[in-house]
C-alpha cells in the first residue's frame, strides 16, 4: 500500500473512525471527468473534495479488513491511471 501510495504521489494517508483519508498535493493533476466517474461508481464509498489539494475519503462501512485493503489497493491503481 505504501509503495503504491508513493508511486501515485500521495501526500498523506490517515484513518479515523472507519474512514481512510488519501490526500494529494495541489500540484497533482487528475482527469476530473474520470475521477468523478470513479467516485460515482463506488456506491458512496469514495468521496472526493478539493481544497489545497485533492482528498479522497474512503469509507470502510461493513467491509472486513482484507476486503477493505484490497479495495484501497485497487483504488490506488485506478488513481495512478487517472493522474496526469
Amino acid at each position: 500500500l505504501k509503495q503504491l501510495a508513493l508511486e501515485v504521489g500521495m501526500e498523506s494517508l490517515s484513518e479515523e473512525g472507519g474512514t481512510v483519508r488519501l490526500a494529494f498535493a495541489a500540484q497533482r493533476r487528475f482527469d476530473s471527468d474520470r475521477l468523478w466517474k470513479l467516485a460515482r461508481a463506488s456506491d458512496g464509498r469514495i468521496r472526493v473534495s478539493f481544497g489545497r489539494g485533492i482528498v479522497f475519503k474512503v469509507v470502510r462501512r461493513g467491509m472486513k479488513e482484507g476486503a477493505f485493503l484490497t479495495f484501497l489497493l485497487e483504488l490506488l491503481g485506478d488513481i495512478k491511471v487517472l493522474a496526469n
